[in-house]
């Protein structure tokens, strides 16, 4: 477990730093300036996601732990994001 900690963390990490709410073909809700403080549901279910899929993955098997672990970050975190992104939509439109 000591191993995969710091792997978990670099990949929320990583994932955390690659999303841009901002960038969003749908604009962004509060214009050109966010408020402060201000995390998408997209990059917060990301980094849950991965988070979470990450520690699933190391705690799956005994063989090849940092391969289970890569791919429940990865999976988790794909599947965070997007749930994150339909609930920013939903948000858009409720807001319109």
């Amino acid at each position: 477990m000591f191993r995969t900690a710091p792997l978990l963390l670099l990949g929320a990490l990583a994932l955390a730093a690659c999303t841009d709410p901002y960038a969003s073909p749908y604009g962004s809700p509060y214009g050109a300036q966010p408020p402060a403080g201000y995390s998408s549901n997209a990059q917060t279910g990301a980094v849950a996601g991965a988070l979470v899929g990450g520690f699933l993955g190391a705690r799956s098997g005994d063989n090849d732990t940092l391969a289970r672990t890569a791919a429940g970050a990865i999976v988790g975190g794909a599947l965070g994001g997007a749930i994150g992104t339909a609930l920013d939509r939903q948000a858009a439109d409720l807001r319109r």
